[in-house]
């Protein structure tokens, strides 16, 4: 594995913005709701609103100023133009993929450096929030096969999706649990049953 100390800096760069925006959707997972530190959703009464997070809402809020920073640095010096996507993840994808050179190699050598080492922390700082104990959540874009009940007593499909929690210290592959109901799972010997009927569980972000 290359040191990335070894790297050009708009290489190190353009990487700590690019996993900045791919953790931005946790981030949002857990500002909508209470988790425990094992990443599993703190359950509410029914039609009550799950607190938000202030302090997960204090990261993203810094996350999202530091980038529009970024934003009108760009169109102040450069011809770069936003891109369709406007949203903060859209925003760093777009800088890491075209313009990161412009920081990297600024003029102002002390601007340079403290973009970089923004970047950086602004990473660190995500993955921390994102994954207080190191928990990941994988979503497996798996319908859930149970059903819900409405008020009515009328039973219908779930409207859930599974996911699993990849927890670093549990070697076993995880239930698979849906996002509608986490009374809703899937044990991996039900998955193996399910897919011998046709449903198909694509496992790659578990067993990577």
């Amino acid at each position: 594995m290359r040191d990335p100390r070894d790297e050009h800096p708009s290489i190190t760069t353009a990487r700590h913005l690019r996993m900045t925006a791919e953790l931005w959707p946790e981030l949002e997972d857990r500002l909508g709701g209470a988790s425990s530190d094992e990443g599993e959703k703190i359950r509410t009464q029914p039609g009550s609103k799950p607190p938000i997070d202030t302090h997960v809402a204090d990261v993203m809020h810094q996350i999202q100023d530091w980038t529009v920073f970024l934003c009108r640095t760009l169109m102040d010096e450069t011809d770069w133009k936003p891109p369709a996507e406007l949203d903060t993840p859209g925003l760093l994808r777009d800088i890491a993929r075209w313009r990161v050179g412009h920081f990297t190699e600024h003029q102002d050598e002390a601007l340079a450096q403290a973009i970089i080492d923004d970047a950086e922390e602004h990473h660190a700082l995500a993955l921390r929030t994102a994954r207080p104990s190191g928990v990941r959540r994988i979503p497996l874009h798996v319908p859930c096969q149970e059903h819900a009940t409405t008020d009515q007593g009328e039973q219908v499909p779930c409207a859930g999706e599974y996911y699993a929690l990849l927890k670093p210290w549990e070697s076993t592959i995880p239930d698979m649990i849906c996002s509608a109901d986490d009374q809703h799972r899937m044990t991996p010997l039900m998955w193996q049953r399910a897919q011998k009927r046709g449903l198909n569980i694509d496992l790659t972000g578990l067993t990577a």
